[in-house]
């Protein structure tokens, strides 16, 4: 599973930060019940696109809500859900 994200440095200077975000869309129906967005996934057929590769910029092209995800969604208990779980 891929997630789409860009980065980039904070400035030109030597001791620059670099920086990341991972690109969220609304979220699809079998997600929505979750939450209302979700990370974009990018289908491996559409890797080289989204990394820049081939001629021409259709990255945006892929930046949508997928129609079908294949995730199973699972609930979980609280506990595993706390931050103070064990490891």
């Amino acid at each position: 599973m891929i997630f789409a994200g860009i980065w980039q440095f904070s400035d030109d200077r030597e001791d620059r930060i670099p920086t990341c975000t991972i690109i969220t869309v609304p979220a699809s129906e079998q997600i929505s019940g979750i939450h209302n967005r979700m990370p974009l996934l990018i289908n491996p057929c559409d890797w080289a696109v989204w990394l820049g590769e081939g001629q021409g910029v259709k990255a945006a092209k892929l930046m949508k809500t997928p129609s079908h995800i294949e995730l199973e969604v699972l609930n979980v208990t609280n506990e595993i859900k706390s931050t103070n779980a064990p490891i």
